[in-house]
């Protein structure tokens, strides 16, 4: 892991700042976690992520939201 500069900590401190004001904003769930989700991709220099969310009968998991630069998904 590499060490961090005073911009970088700035900028990650600014979008979890963003985030937290959404959190308590944004009515729209799933553009929010596709926006944690981007945000947490970036903060940790993944090329990918996925989220998930309890299947309707709450017995499973489901795909929710699937990115990945590499692979050029985004659903």
């Amino acid at each position: 892991m590499h060490e961090l500069n005073h911009t970088q900590i700035a900028q990650r401190l600014d979008q979890l700042t963003e985030l937290s004001v959404a959190l308590g904003s944004s009515p729209d769930i799933g553009s929010l976690l596709d926006r944690i989700l981007s945000v947490a991709r970036h903060m940790t220099d993944a090329d990918g992520g996925t989220l998930y969310r309890p299947s309707p009968d709450h017995l499973s998991l489901a795909f929710y939201i699937s990115q990945n630069d590499t692979l050029g998904l985004y659903q």
